[in-house]
This record gives C-alpha cells, structure tokens and sequence, in this order.
C-alpha cells in the first residue's frame, strides 16, 4: 500500500489523491491509443534529441503487451491521461532478473506537468509497490545520453550497475539499481 505521504490523499488501495490528478491502475476501459499518444508526447523531447526510445513510437499493440505484463499505474486529470508508468518482476527480463527483483518501464508524465511532483509521486507508489510485493531491488535503463533523467534517478537512490544494448533502440543504455 503506498504511503499517505506520497501525495495529498490516499483514497484506496494504490489510488492516490495528489492535487486535482488521480493515480490509480489502469482499467480495461481505459484508452489504450490515449496512453500511447501520452507515451509518444513524453518521449517526443528525446526522440528528437536523436534518442530513439521505443515509446517515442511504439503501436498501441506494443503499448497494450507492455501493460499486460507488469501492473500499470496512469495519471488522470479531467478525464485525460496525464501520466504513466508500469511495474514488472524482473523474472519476464533475461537481463533485469540477472540483476534485481523488479524493473520499472513505460514510464512519462505529460510535458506541460512535468516539475510539477507527478513523476515522483509516480515512481514512489512503484517503489512501495515493490516493497509491497517483497522485492528488495528496482531497476530501470535509459540512455546513456539522457543526463537529466540519469541525474533524476540518482537524485532518487538509484546507482549506475552496467550498461545494455537493446536492438530496438540507436542507443547505449545505462542500467542503474535502487535497494529498496
């Protein structure tokens, strides 16, 4: 169960109050072109930084596959998804089980919220998560050229453990661990 002190209010089981936005899992109902095209306006800054993430321009069949193989979270705010991120055992990574307990993905924030709390709030309720759920390692990559987010991550605990090669992106990632 997240903490109470993660946002303004806690209003159930891993749903969240945090000023006039919900943080709840995703539903079946849910849109999930809406959450993609959210994904794609949160990567757009990077992709055209030259980094070719998947999220830039995954398919809704990427999107819908990611979200069933971990637990999703959104953000919504007058009835619009304003944020994302999704929670994985590392069990489904032949790299990420090698190294931790969990990883976490999928993750943005709409560019207009960002500063604003909302990706932290995010990432915290996945931390408290995976302590929930008794993992005692998180992990997550980027690439090595998004410095800012490498610098977010570090901010929040998380160390650099190695480096990774995917096939679908034009980068090197960084994989870095938080003990949770």
């Amino acid at each position: 169960m997240p903490k109470a002190s993660l946002a303004s209010g806690k209003i159930g089981e891993n749903v969240i109050q945090y000023n006039d936005i919900l943080i709840r899992p995703w539903h079946e109902k849910d849109s999930v072109t809406e959450l993609t095209e959210l994904l794609h306006r949160g990567y757009k800054a990077l992709a055209d930084a030259g980094m070719h993430f998947v999220a830039s321009h995954q398919s809704d069949e990427v999107t819908r596959d990611r979200i069933t193989k971990g637990t999703c979270f959104v953000a919504e705010s007058n009835a619009k998804l304003v944020g994302t991120i999704s929670l994985y055992d590392a069990k489904i990574s032949e790299h990420f089980s090698k190294i931790s307990d969990g990883y976490f993905g999928q993750y943005c924030v709409e560019p207009s919220l960002r500063t604003s709390g909302l990706g932290s709030r995010l990432l915290s309720l996945v931390e408290d998560l995976a302590r929930e759920r008794g993992m005692k390692t998180l992990a997550f990559d980027t690439s090595e050229h998004a410095t800012d987010l490498i610098k977010f991550y570090e901010r929040r605990g998380y160390e650099f453990v190695g480096h990774v090669r995917w096939p679908e992106v034009n980068y090197r990632s960084v994989t870095m661990l938080k003990h949770l």
